[in-house]
């Protein structure tokens, strides 16, 4: 009952943060609520409702992988799916983020842990196991929720950009102070510092894939390498992971005929997380782009696996949480592969390259998949795999924002709603979200320009 209280007070000390300066001034008597144990501490973690659940999830909205139609699109009735769809510069038009607000929930929470943990008894500190276990998933989760952030409100970083803005960093459970935008380059430093550590406190697998395990940390620490352009790195983190090979699903042992053929919780997931389904989009309406799901080759197991075809259209159901709902976002033993391969080839080891996307792609096809097409432009072709893999997993305007910057994979996104053209072209000042007009007038940020 403790921590059940403990959890809802610190909700309401964070949703009141967002909407009351005079409240803040006011501190709560929580001497009765606050944890003291470590059991406590886990408790907190494990509340699915606000860890790794609800990650930022609005760039699904704007990126290529479906489309609605004109009726589709005027029935939605929230601004951020209409205006995100079409790229306009006013997103929120006045209202609130969910996106923004559950991820400095998140997390605030994180660092109530990290500040908790370190208050508690001599003795309860002295269980250095469980003590570091509980550090390591809080700066997981902290760093993760930052990393989303960065990757909707932030410029993509490169090296030429690290004094461009970044994110308010709070690093300490202060309730009321007012934090200004950081550097990009002490975001991203503060990401990665925050993971690098979690590595070396947390335990190579964890008891349940919803909790974060140093597995999890390493793989992280490679999609957000890969993320900054920091090819070296993120295949130095992948190659930290072991028997990548032998934890990837085999796509033809699964029942096509079901629902969702992809069984949640399963072999090829390091860490379950989900993003925010906004309700009326991808999962529910969208329609997956033509030339995208074109692309699958007739022998590729995920086209029937991953979509399917019915009155409406082509629509997605390959969700690795089992459902249509919860869309999954987290790390996987497939994603590894490709970031090993796409790595490798860039940095000059084709033959490397072509083994790790056949360990991959031999459990993705029926039959050979295309390797004479692979070895005409090995680089195009696991970017192409990398998009069909990874497709509604959260990762696509990531990987547009990275790839944009070289003019060989460059794309302009392209719209038609209700008789209008509406654009996106690479590089564009759209691809960095504007922080919402509430966080701005009480925290006093600098906006995006966009």
């Amino acid at each position: 009952m403790r921590i059940v209280l403990y959890c809802m007070i610190a909700t309401v000390i964070y949703s009141l943060q967002a909407c009351s300066k005079d409240w803040l001034k006011q501190k709560p008597d929580m001497a009765l609520t606050v944890p003291t144990t470590l059991e406590d501490y886990q408790l907190l973690l494990n509340n699915r409702n606000t860890f790794g659940t609800n990650l930022p999830g609005m760039s699904e909205i704007a990126n290529d992988d479906y489309y609605l139609t004109d009726a589709l699109w005027n029935s939605l009735t929230t601004p951020v799916e209409r205006n995100n769809y079409i790229w306009v510069s006013d997103i929120f038009e006045g209202t609130q983020s969910a996106d923004w607000n559950n991820a400095y929930k998140q997390i605030f929470e994180a660092n109530i842990v990290l500040d908790g943990i370190e208050e508690l008894s001599v003795a309860e500190k002295g269980r250095k196991e469980m003590f570091d276990n509980l550090k390591g998933q809080a700066l997981f989760y902290r760093a993760v929720c930052y990393w989303m952030l960065a990757d909707l409100f932030c410029i993509p970083y490169n090296q030429n950009n690290k004094q461009e803005l970044g994110l308010p960093l709070n690093l300490n459970s202060e309730v009321g102070k007012k934090t200004p935008r950081s550097t990009l380059e002490e975001t991203y430093e503060q990401i990665l510092i925050d993971l690098k550590e979690s590595v070396g406190l947390l335990p190579e697998r964890q008891p349940y894939l919803t909790r974060p395990s140093a597995l999890a940390a390493r793989a992280m620490l490679a999609r957000i390498n890969l993320s900054m352009g920091e090819y070296a790195e993120a295949g130095r983190w992948a190659n930290e992971i072991s028997n990548i090979a032998v934890n990837i699903l085999k796509f033809g042992e699964l029942d096509a005929s079901e629902p969702y053929p992809i069984p949640a919780l399963n072999q090829e997931i390091l860490w379950q997380a989900e993003y925010a389904m906004y309700f009326n989009h991808t999962y529910i309406v969208g329609l997956v782009d033509t030339v995208l799901y074109n692309s699958y080759y007739e022998n590729d197991l995920r086209r029937n696996l991953y979509f399917d075809e019915n009155t409406l259209g082509v629509q997605f159901r390959g969700n690795y949480s089992g459902t249509r709902f919860s869309p999954f976002c987290g790390p996987t033993y497939g994603e590894l592969l490709l970031i090993l391969a796409e790595c490798e080839i860039r940095n000059g080891d084709i033959d490397k390259g072509w083994k790790h996307l056949n360990d991959l792609l031999t459990c993705r096809y029926q039959g050979d998949w295309n390797q004479q097409k692979f070895f005409e432009a090995p680089l195009a072709f696991v970017l192409e795999e990398r998009r069909k893999e990874l497709v509604y997993r959260g990762l696509r305007w990531s990987d547009l924002r990275r790839l944009n910057q070289e003019p060989d994979f460059e794309r302009t996104m392209v719209r038609y709603i209700n008789g209008k053209r509406y654009s996106i072209e690479p590089r564009s000042l759209l691809y960095v979200l504007p922080i919402p007009d509430n966080e701005i007038e009480l925290n006093n940020l600098e906006q995006n320009n966009r």
